[in-house]
């Protein structure tokens, strides 16, 4: 039974992810963690995450502008990355994913705001530098729990960039950061591969997702794209912070 319940909230992350560019962790993770350990179900996403970003980047990388990633994203979310693995290796860090969680609820709840209050429109952008630090920020989480697609959402918000542009560099990022952070799980052996026995269950959500996502998104109006992004940060940020520490 928590193989089919995990199965159905990793396709409804997949869906998400193939819309948006990112969700499939956050969704996954927060929901899921009610039925198995946190780590077991990052470590169990880790290859159907390099897979679906493998296929966003690959499928769609005519919509990927480089200097996007190499300039505005990897410099800072890099730095981020290296300094989450460190906590992750060093430090307990039961308690951060409720601080992460009211974060991500707090800027689920602006976005939400913007889009359905005020068609969008933000009477402030947040700087360059206000950018730059979610970007790190998000990088921190990715290091520590694989889902830093929230903050770097928000750390784009003010780019104007379109959606097909927006979901193949989420994707990309992805791409790079999960291959590293597996990489660092195996190494370390954070993880035993038994629990990839759960990645094999989860296929047929990872196929599934794939197809519906692909349905979904060529028909989606941009503004309701951007509710749907905020929308399931509220939905993940309540989760998160509601959720007890592990």
């Amino acid at each position: 039974m928590s193989y089919f319940l995990i199965s159905i909230i990793y396709l409804f992350g997949n869906i998400v992810e193939v819309i948006s560019g990112f969700g499939s962790t956050i969704v996954t993770v927060s929901l899921g963690a009610i039925i198995y350990p946190i780590d077991k179900i990052i470590f169990a996403l880790f290859p159907l995450g390099i897979t679906l970003s493998s296929y966003i980047v690959i499928k769609h990388r005519k919509h990927l502008k480089p200097e996007i990633l190499t300039k505005e994203i990897l410099p800072f979310m890099g730095i981020g990355f290296v300094t989450g693995i460190y906590i992750l290796s060093k430090f307990p860090i039961s308690s951060l994913k409720n601080i992460y969680g009211i974060l991500v609820l707090i800027l689920g709840l602006r976005g939400l705001y913007l889009n359905i209050f005020r068609n969008g429109i933000i009477q402030k952008p947040i700087s360059k530098n206000v950018s730059s630090l979610f970007i790190f920020l998000s990088g921190i989480i990715q290091g520590i729990y694989s889902s830093g697609g929230p903050l770097l959402v928000y750390g784009l918000s003010s780019k104007n960039i379109d959606k097909d542009t927006f979901r193949v560099t989420l994707s990309s990022v992805w791409l790079i950061f999960s291959t590293l952070l597996f990489s660092f799980y195996l190494i370390t052996s954070k993880s035993d591969l038994k629990d990839l026995t759960l990645s094999v269950y989860l296929i047929p959500s990872l196929i599934i997702g794939i197809f519906v996502g692909e349905k979904i998104h060529h028909r989606i109006n941009e503004r309701y794209f951007k509710i749907l992004i905020f929308s399931i940060l509220l939905i993940a940020g309540l989760s998160l912070s509601l959720s007890k520490p592990s």
